[in-house]
């Protein structure tokens, strides 16, 4: 069955240096990667294990040091399976549950004036999730 992977990005790559600290940006980027051992046919086709990246976001994230939305992410990346499987025409929609499911497990361990955590609007305007779509199709 065809799959698509979602990198929680642990390292929080990339961040914010001040000299107060290593800090998250307002968006924490989540990576969608295919693999040529479970999707050959969509990597062969974009040539790549790199399908796009999401943005997760709340204005007041960028006051969370590096450190701390690290450990979140890790523990986020036990709870929330980042293997997203099923049919072709399945795995986007399966792909933004997994995407709203892992914002509410942020929302839940970060302060509440970082919070809610959502899919950035970025991700719509600019058209991020469309592109990841039609490379579903």
């Amino acid at each position: 069955m065809p799959t698509i992977h979602i990198d929680f990005n642990t390292s929080i790559n990339p961040c914010v240096l001040t000299p107060k600290g290593e800090f998250a940006p307002d968006t924490h980027s989540i990576y969608i990667t295919c693999k040529s051992a479970t999707n050959p046919e969509l990597y062969t086709k974009q040539k790549s294990w790199y399908l796009g990246t999401v943005w997760l976001g709340h204005p007041n994230l960028g006051t969370i040091e590096r450190s701390k939305l690290s450990k979140i992410m890790t523990e986020i990346s036990q709870v929330v399976n980042s293997v997203v499987e099923g049919s072709h025409g399945d795995l986007y929609a399966i792909m933004i549950e997994r995407l709203k499911k892992i914002s509410e497990e942020m929302s839940a361990r970060l302060p509440q004036d970082c919070t809610p955590i959502t899919i950035t609007k970025y991700n719509y305007t600019e058209g991020t999730l469309n592109n990841i779509k039609d490379k579903l199709k």
